[in-house]
């Protein structure tokens, strides 16, 4: 991770792409999480909303980046997706609510 959110985005979504792990994406974001309504964004949706707003609202969108990114470094680490996924929530879990 880097001090930038907007490199760490880049960074994520390549990372989730080379690992073909494009799918999995909405079990990593925030609003997959039963104190949300919305339904979870998919990879494309998430980058395309923190691009279009040019900043990051609130602290769930950088939340959801550093645990996407702790998600490819736990499968780098030889963790089954449900393991890493399950890890990332564990060391990133929701910060507002």
């Amino acid at each position: 991770m880097t001090s930038d959110p907007h490199t760490d985005l880049r960074m994520m979504a390549r990372r989730f792409r080379e690992l073909a792990i494009e799918s999995a994406f909405p079990r990593v974001h925030h609003f997959s999480r039963p104190v949300f309504s919305s339904e979870p964004a998919t990879l494309d949706q998430f980058v395309g909303y923190c691009e279009r707003i040019g900043q990051f609202q609130g602290d769930e969108n950088p939340q959801t980046i550093r645990r996407g990114l702790a998600v490819c470094e736990n499968l780098r680490l030889g963790q089954s997706l449900d393991t890493a996924i399950e890890g990332a929530w564990d060391a990133f879990p929701l910060v507002t609510r």
